[in-house]
């Protein structure tokens, strides 16, 4: 991969083992420092790429895949958060298979509230989902996108992109989290934060 110039250089990259770096404002030698410091380093890109690499950037998603996306989740109707939490599962499962990183999915943005809601979605929720809970052709749209979204040449952010999605689709079924969720979904444990997370870009 060749270097950018100095105002190319990508704010945000994800490297090979799946660990999210952010550009250093003011910092004269235009290092990156990881999520978190963790790993402790500050690294150029040139750097970054030789001894972590390859580098991905960080960028937003193709048109084509929100309009799947959302296509997917309008499909699913109530079983949209069940599905999409089933989805996020096998994208975290991908993301570490492909990385080593178990966090890989949500490496575009690992600190944001978005990220935790997604986390606690596929862990919490994913593993215990039902078949009769998926919609599974919902599953397969959802599944293709994700694993292109944690293993392609750029990395998406994953969260904050399927929460602008997810309020476009609540508020074109016009309501609530009750519209995308199905009941036992809506009395679950953090079902709060699911809702919250479902419907916040509709406020």
């Amino acid at each position: 991969m060749d270097r950018p110039t100095s105002t190319q250089l990508p704010t945000r990259l994800v490297d090979a083992q799946g660990f999210s770096w952010r550009r250093m404002a003011g910092d004269a030698e235009e290092r990156y420092a990881a999520y978190n410091d963790f790993p402790a380093e500050r690294l150029t890109y040139g750097q970054l790429a030789s001894t972590r690499g390859p580098v991905r950037r960080v960028a937003p998603p193709q048109s084509e895949d929100v309009r799947l996306v959302r296509g997917a989740l309008m499909m699913a109707g109530q079983q949209a958060m069940t599905t999409l939490a089933v989805a996020l599962l096998h994208g975290f499962q991908t993301g570490e298979r492909h990385t080593g990183h178990p966090g890989a999915l949500i490496a575009g943005r690992p600190g944001s509230s978005e990220s935790q809601a997604v986390r606690s979605l596929a862990w919490d929720i994913g593993p215990d989902v039902a078949p009769t809970r998926v919609h599974d052709a919902a599953l397969e749209v959802l599944d293709g996108v994700l694993t292109e979204w944690v293993t392609g040449d750029v990395v998406v952010e994953v969260a904050e992109t399927l929460a602008n999605i997810l309020g476009q689709v609540v508020m074109q079924n016009g309501g609530g989290f009750e519209k995308v969720a199905d009941a036992p979904l809506q009395r679950a444990p953090h079902a709060n934060r699911y809702a919250n997370y479902a419907t916040a870009r509709t406020r």
